[in-house]
């Protein structure tokens, strides 16, 4: 599954859980407007979705795509975080200044 992710936008806006935007790229079709989110977790894909409200005039959000396949979701997860990772390494101890 390796190179799935292609066209990640990083996004670290202080404060905001949306750390990237990508597509997943397949042989057989691409999804665009995927999100790498910091979950309580760790990070998670959030498929694209559109935003509506509910007759109690509530926030929700409604999954354009919906992907059955829970091996295929854990693929596309891994690969992301791995994407997002890439040249991020956290400092060397000779870094610190104290």
């Amino acid at each position: 599954m390796a190179g799935i992710i292609k066209n990640m936008n990083k996004f670290n806006k202080e404060g905001n859980k949306t750390k990237a935007f990508f597509s997943v790229d397949t042989k057989n079709f691409t999804i665009n407007d995927c999100k790498l989110v910091e979950g309580t977790n760790g990070l998670f894909v959030s498929m694209p979705s559109r935003e509506y409200v509910n007759a109690k005039g509530e926030k929700k959000f409604q999954p354009i795509i919906w992907i059955k396949d829970v091996d295929f979701i854990k693929a596309i997860n891994d690969e992301a975080v791995k994407v997002y990772y890439v040249n991020q390494n956290p400092p060397d101890e000779s870094d610190i200044p104290f």
